[in-house]
């Protein structure tokens, strides 16, 4: 017995149904801002906010630590660090302002004193002199270590000579004793007028930091005056 199937069609209708999700707006993260150049600090162009001058000193503080990292890796390879240098005593300038223009704000802030509102950002001989007396003990840093280089080049000579004349058995044991003797004066001499020449080196530089602090007080200062007669 055969059964007939019919087959009819089966439609099925799904409705579509469309989600719809609120995506939350993610505000942009506020954009780094740099750190300023000393040269802005310096001349004077500060925020009256306590919260942005802190925000700033941090950063030339944070500067300040990589420059001196960086100079020490120089130092380490033998390269010059007379630019890195100098930008250092630039961040050290500014992160000086900085403080002063704080303690300004936060003495105005508290009633304590009635200042300008620029009083304490000019700069000043000491300023100056800080920076040049830093340059000269670096400078004479790096003189101490070539004269131990130089002193321990000469003690190993003195080594090298000693080890010859144990070697030569011809000579007079009297004799060798007066050379070792001989050469350990002129090492001492040596010495003392390496110390003399440091200490002379030590006061030379120090009357020039105080020569350079003046004339570059003095070019500020005269940038200064012209700026206001014009």
């Amino acid at each position: 017995m055969d059964f007939l199937v019919h087959e009819r069609p089966c439609h099925c209708y799904f409705n579509s149904t469309v989600c719809v999700f609120r995506v939350p707006r993610v505000r942009a993260s506020s954009k780094y801002v740099a750190p300023k150049s000393p040269k802005i600090i310096c001349e004077g162009n500060l925020s009256d906010s306590e919260e942005e001058l802190l925000s700033e000193e941090r950063k030339q503080r944070s500067r300040l630590q990589q420059l001196h990292l960086h100079i020490k890796e120089l130092r380490e390879l033998n390269l010059p660090t007379k630019q890195v240098e100098e930008e250092l005593w630039d961040v050290q300038t500014a992160i000086t302002v900085l403080c002063r223009k704080l303690k300004s704000i936060r003495l105005e802030n508290s009633g304590k004193i009635e200042t300008r509102k620029n009083d304490g950002l000019t700069p000043t001989l000491e300023m100056f002199e800080e920076k040049q007396l830093l340059a000269a003990c670096t400078a004479l840093r790096e003189d101490i270590a070539r004269h131990k280089l130089e002193i321990i080049s000469l003690d190993q000579c003195l080594y090298s000579m000693n080890e010859n004349k144990s070697t030569e058995t011809f000579k007079k044991s009297d004799d060798s004793e007066y050379r070792e003797d001989y050469w350990r004066d002129e090492c001492r001499k040596e010495e003392k007028e390496r110390d003399d020449l440091l200490s002379e080196i030590v006061s030379l530089r120090n009357d020039c930091c105080q020569l350079r602090a003046q004339i570059e007080l003095n070019a500020v200062k005269r940038l200064t005056l012209l700026g206001l007669n014009e």
